[in-house]
């Protein structure tokens, strides 16, 4: 990554066998990394020891990451499901709102009569609608005592 080279460094690893001497030859970064402390909470990957920097445990370190970052992910996984039900029952809520606050009107049907009056008579006089006045006056008085009937409840 980067165009940066990285030079060689040489670590002792931590070994059983005191007489057998092993090297591993990783790049500054991986050095810089193997000093810094854990800010996850985990084991570090290196301790002090004398003049130079061991390792040990590093599969268990990346098992132990790994397993914390699947635990997290299962975690964020339950909460974003918490969250979506939670949603849909706010969705849920809101549409029935509308709907009863649009869709189902309570309100009375009001001069029913007087109404079917009209259109019958529009149908019957589609050229000549003034023909019809009689039954749209009628309608508009009902109407209008309808509505001073609700004002004054």
């Amino acid at each position: 990554m980067g165009g940066k080279e990285s030079t060689p460094r040489t670590l002792v690893l931590d070994n059983p066998n005191p007489t057998e001497v092993e090297t591993v030859r990783i790049t500054s970064a991986v050095s810089q990394v193997a000093q810094q402390p854990d800010i996850h909470g985990g084991p570090s990957y290196a301790s002090e020891q004398g003049s130079h920097k061991s390792f040990y445990g590093l599969e268990d370190h990346i098992s132990y990451v790994q397993s914390r970052y699947e635990d997290q992910i299962r975690s964020l996984e339950l909460k974003n499901e918490a969250l979506f039900q939670t949603r849909l029952l706010q969705f849920s809520d809101a549409i029935q709102r509308v709907e009863k606050k649009y869709l189902q009107s309570t309100a009375p049907v009001v001069c029913s009569e007087e109404q079917s009056s009209v259109l019958q008579c529009y149908a019957e006089n589609e050229r000549e609608t003034l023909r019809c006045l009689q039954h749209v006056r009628a309608f508009n008085e009902c109407t209008r005592k309808y509505h001073t009937m609700i004002k004054a409840h």
